[in-house]
């Protein structure tokens, strides 16, 4: 029997039904990335540029207006995930001290081309996907779930992504782009955390809070799927629900040693 307070209760009959990988994480890299500009530059095209230029206009456009496009494949994947990140490194900031506003518009990926569009022939922008602050270098994920979700259930290919800033902070970004650094280039990170996986961190805890905890995981996976609007998602929702109370009916067996 393994008693609470066993350190080894995740090698138990959880591990057995899903195994020992309790999630699982898809990282799929952007397949077009590029940026536009405004002013002298509206005809330019950058699609091979290794950075995304990106700079709000203050009110008025200007010359300095720089909008990001990034765009992905999703053909393969046909159910939601638990939680989708945009994935984004900023090289450098025009001024590291003050926070920079990102507007993630979401944006026709049949409409451009990264070795055509220019700023004249850039997308529009459709609905407001998230707002991001920008504080400083480095790496950034940016949560996109719902949008990707909904594209998913809608049995899209293809999705992207329109970078906007914002008039009340003008600052300028550079993020790599595909060409840029190796490892650093746009991605959208993709997860389903396995079902109960607080089965692992029960040890020590009353197994009627466990239960009521792991009920509460269900919920919000369920909150999932209905965003997700699935076509087909009335299987996932069975199978959904039988692996999660065929857990917690072990949890209960390894509990009382049946």
């Amino acid at each position: 029997k393994t008693e609470l307070g066993d350190p080894d209760v995740s090698k138990n009959g959880l591990d057995a039904l899903l195994g020992q990988n309790k999630s699982e994480s898809i990282v799929i890299t952007a397949i077009e990335d590029t940026y536009v500009e405004a002013g002298t530059s509206a005809s330019t095209n950058f699609g091979s540029a290794e950075l995304i230029d990106f700079k709000a206009f203050p009110g008025t456009e200007s010359a300095y207006y720089r909008l990001g496009l990034i765009k992905f494949d999703i053909s393969s994947f046909t159910e939601p995930f638990s939680s989708v990140h945009l994935f984004l490194n900023c090289e450098s900031m025009e001024n590291a001290a003050i926070p920079t506003t990102v507007h993630v518009y979401a944006c026709d990926p049949t409409k451009w081309s990264e070795n055509t569009v220019v700023y004249t022939t850039r997308p529009e922008k459709e609905e407001l996907v998230t707002t991001y602050v920008v504080t400083s270098t480095g790496k950034h994920w940016i949560d996109v779930t719902e949008y990707v979700n909904d594209f998913i259930s809608y049995g899209e290919s293809e999705i992207s992504f329109l970078l906007e800033g914002d008039e009340a902070s003008t600052r300028r970004l550079k993020f790599t782009s595909k060409e840029g650094k190796a490892g650093l280039a746009p991605t959208l990170e993709l997860n389903n955390g396995t079902a109960f996986t607080t089965y692992i961190q029960y040890t020590g805890q009353n197994p009627w809070e466990v239960a009521m905890t792991a009920v509460n995981e269900w919920l919000d996976r369920w909150e999932v799927i209905k965003k997700g609007k699935r076509r087909n998602h009335i299987i996932y929702r069975f199978f959904s629900i039988t692996i999660y109370f065929t857990q917690l009916f072990i949890i209960f067996i390894d509990i009382i040693d049946i």
